[in-house]
């Protein structure tokens, strides 16, 4: 799939891209997601891990143009609409486990190291260019860090994680019917293999801070005197009676497909 943006946005990647400090990034976020999986809602910016040092980023960012947000320090305006979201991404910053932009701001780096580990180039739509894109895997990671950080205001990610469930496998992937594999030995019903696959890729990819972080998201989800499975049954539309027990269900062929790809 090519990568849902304008090419407007894909000339302001371009140029950061070819800036003269040659700067390491990677796409991450819902622009990211929908070159992995056709997404519900449409997004008006993009999210971008930068490696580079936090007092450096500002220098290199106004010189394409960009100016930074009077009050969400991360966030950035260029030219033609382009906003971005840019985090500094630095080795330190990540094993920190956390950026800080003032005394008040500070924003988690946990799984950063599985976005840049686990990236593919991709070609910015109307540019001969390439953008690195985080693999669908770890920006599950990512939107289930997001979501546990500031559930209340990060029901976007419940949607986004309920549609890759539903649809990361596509329906004529050869991988159902393969018995050799995974999926298609599991002996799952048709609908449960997806959630399941996703299972498997997460945990081809995660470490031990990353287990810690998808254990407390399955954990929630499933706790059945919690609020978390109605949120991502609402955020998705199901509107079934069941729709509760329906999400709880998904996560757990999402848990089966972990149990199955845990290195042993």
């Amino acid at each position: 799939m090519t990568l849902p943006i304008s090419t407007e946005y894909a000339r302001e990647l371009a140029r950061l891209g070819k800036h003269e400090a040659q700067p390491d990034f990677v796409l991450i976020g819902a622009a990211a997601l929908g070159h992995h999986v056709p997404l519900r809602r449409t997004t008006s910016d993009v999210d971008l891990a930068l490696v580079v040092a936090p007092d450096e980023i500002e220098a290199m960012l106004t010189s394409l143009g960009w100016t930074r947000h009077a009050s969400t320090k991360h966030r950035w305006h260029g030219p033609d609409g382009f906003r971005a979201d840019v985090l500094p991404a630095t080795p330190d910053l990540i094993r920190a486990g956390h950026v800080r932009f003032d005394r008040d701001s500070t924003m988690s780096l946990v799984g950063f190291d599985l976005a840049f580990d686990h990236a593919s180039e991709v070609e910015l739509p109307g540019t001969t260019s390439m953008v690195k894109v985080a693999s669908l895997a770890s920006i599950v990671v990512l939107e289930m860090i997001a979501w546990l950080d500031r559930p209340y205001e990060r029901t976007r990610d419940l949607d986004d994680l309920a549609t890759v469930f539903r649809d990361a496998l596509g329906s004529d992937d050869d991988r159902r019917w393969d018995d050799s594999h995974p999926i298609g030995s599991s002996g799952l019903d048709f609908d449960d293999q997806s959630p399941f696959s996703v299972g498997l890729d997460v945990a081809a990819i995660m470490r031990d801070p990353h287990r810690a972080v998808v254990d407390d998201f399955v954990r929630r989800l499933l706790d059945e005197s919690g609020t978390a499975a109605a949120a991502m049954a609402r955020a998705a539309d199901l509107d079934a009676d069941d729709a509760d027990e329906r999400v709880r269900h998904i996560v757990r062929m999402f848990v089966a497909g972990i149990e199955r790809g845990r290195p042993t």
